[in-house]
């Protein structure tokens, strides 16, 4: 990758930035909220973030019925690593900017695949 495809790139992330501003600028704002967010993915979050604060692993959450698996729970995210945004962040801004971190992410594969494929640095900018 050349210095003028890292510009095209950071160009490109910037302007993704800039477009997600209204969302990840304004605290507790998110991109959606089906219900899911709040009642299921959010709690989730929170009780594998306050784990991690502490300094343990969450194997078993103790709030639904009698215990459910907590770490074999795969929406819990425990060994994703930007479920430690969790930890620095609200529980709200993290899952922002963990979606905001995928779009940056699939971009650049997709601007890596398409200059592989010798598409000019325009073409795949708009592709990504």
């Amino acid at each position: 990758m050349s210095r003028k495809d890292l510009l095209v790139l950071a160009l490109w992330g910037l302007a993704v930035l800039i477009l997600l501003s209204p969302v990840w600028a304004r605290p507790g704002m998110t991109f959606f909220n089906h219900g899911d967010l709040y009642v299921y993915h959010a709690p989730l979050r929170s009780l594998t973030a306050a784990a991690l604060i502490e300094g343990r692993l969450p194997f078993l959450d103790p709030y639904i019925l009698l215990g459910v698996p907590h770490a074999a729970n795969s929406q819990a995210v425990l060994f994703y690593p930007p479920a430690l945004l969790g930890t620095i962040l609200p529980v709200v801004s993290a899952l922002t900017w963990d979606q905001i971190l995928h779009l940056l992410w699939a971009g650049l594969g997709v601007f890596l695949l398409s200059r592989s494929q010798r598409l000019d640095r325009v073409g795949s900018a708009v592709l990504a």
